[in-house]
């Protein structure tokens, strides 16, 4: 059944299922779960619904939060606090429970219900961990509740015992998709006083905005600081990253700057059809030719599809 779902053939998780019934093996939690997954994939809220209510499905916590999950994707809010409730319901929950809860309402943009279930939380797990704020900082986000992650922020930050970057990295982005670079930065600034990283995340959100605002030279100091960094094959450009670099030298028609780029990603053994591809729409809206483009590909062991093959035609037509 997982497998199926991660090659995006939901469909055929329900004949498993009535296989199992067939062979009289028990459905569990996972196989409930994943069931109704797969209606959801489907776009069949009735089905999710069904499963809900087949016999012998004795639904937990985890059921009626994956219920949730699914409503909310669905953009049915009323129906996914429903399903909350009664999540919230089958006491004593777990921080795990909670954390689904706390998750799930934002996700609703209902601000209240999050905070009355982090005070719920606090209540019988009187000293947070870092998870704890994790889920609640995270959930902020989602909320572009700038004020409030502030606040939790620098809460965690005094009373924390053990340091996580991932705590940073979520105010970091959160600043960052609301232009207040100065604040990010100066979070970033203190994580790198309070641990050695790395920082891979963080700088490739800070490259991100930098080139979304035109301002390159910082962009590009934060890769080399993270080239700099890097050990062994610990990190790469994400795809994103790499489109946002190409998308701004296409913008700008900086056929240098492009394949100075491409220098850094062949040293992570990163090039592929895609970023040859971005590569040339960066030398046909400069319009340059290069003839040796062909040879190149060769080189780097890249297969020509019939999207390179257009683009090949235009900048090395010999």
């Amino acid at each position: 059944m997982s497998l199926y779902m991660r090659m995006n053939q939901p469909e055929r998780v329900p004949p498993l299922v009535e296989e199992m019934k067939q062979r009289n093996i028990p459905l569990g939690t996972f196989t409930y779960n994943i069931w109704m997954n797969s209606y959801a994939s489907l776009n069949d809220i009735e089905g999710v619904k069904k499963v809900l209510h087949e016999d012998g499905n004795k639904p937990n916590w985890t059921i009626y939060g994956n219920l949730a999950a699914i409503y909310v994707k669905a953009g049915l809010y009323e129906e996914a606090e429903s399903a909350l409730k009664k999540l919230e319901a089958m006491k004593p929950l777990n921080r795990e429970a909670y954390f689904f809860l706390i998750s799930l309402y934002a996700g609703t943009n209902n601000l209240g219900e999050v905070i009355r279930v982090w005070n719920s939380l606090m209540s019988i797990y009187r000293k947070p961990n870092n998870m704890s704020y994790l889920v609640l900082l995270q959930a902020f986000r989602k909320l572009k509740d700038v004020n409030r992650l502030t606040k939790y922020y620098k809460e965690w930050e005094s009373s924390c015992s053990s340091y996580d970057v991932r705590l940073p990295n979520v105010a970091i982005s959160t600043y960052l998709s609301q232009d207040m670079c100065k604040e990010a930065a100066l979070i970033f600034d203190d994580a790198r006083k309070w641990c050695e990283g790395p920082f891979f995340s963080a700088r490739e959100m800070f490259m991100v905005y930098y080139l979304k605002i035109s301002q390159v030279d910082f962009a590009l100091s934060h890769l080399e600081s993270a080239v700099f960094e890097v050990e062994a094959d610990e990190w790469r450009p994400t795809p994103e990253t790499a489109m946002a670099f190409f998308k701004y030298f296409e913008g700008e028609k900086d056929v240098d700057g492009a394949e100075e780029f491409c220098r850094v990603l062949k040293t992570f053994n990163c090039l592929t059809s895609n970023i040859y591809h971005l590569l040339l729409n960066t030398y046909i809206a400069a319009g340059k030719l290069a003839p040796e483009m062909c040879q190149r590909l060769k080189e780097d062991h890249i297969e020509i599809n019939s999207d390179l093959e257009k683009l090949l035609q235009t900048v090395c037509p010999d």
